[in-house]
């Protein structure tokens, strides 16, 4: 299966406050873990020179901005670099004939 990488958005967020970053990403770890989406449970997450960084597999592109979304609440985020990839059931299950 060749996937492609999904194109990764950067965002900018207002800061309200100078959070260290170990601090900022358990709270984004946090809210995604609170979610009541399952999926958003599983992303990933890294925060480094200011920018969180949310990586792994969503099932649409509706969950993958709500995961953007969702740690957009986080106090202290200047940007946000959304590297979720989408694949859809139907792309995980299928065959691909091995010419």
């Amino acid at each position: 299966m060749n996937l492609k990488p999904a194109p990764r958005f950067v965002v900018g967020v207002a800061g309200h406050g100078n959070s260290d970053g170990p601090a900022l990403l358990e709270k984004a770890r946090d809210q995604l873990r609170r979610s009541p989406y399952l999926e958003l449970r599983r992303v990933n997450c890294d925060y480094r020179d200011g920018t969180l960084t949310l990586a792994g597999i969503v099932s649409s592109y509706y969950l993958r901005q709500v995961a953007q979304a969702t740690v957009l609440r986080v106090d202290g985020v200047r940007s946000i670099a959304n590297g979720l990839q989408v694949q859809t059931q139907a792309k995980r299950f299928s065959f691909q004939d091995p010419d």
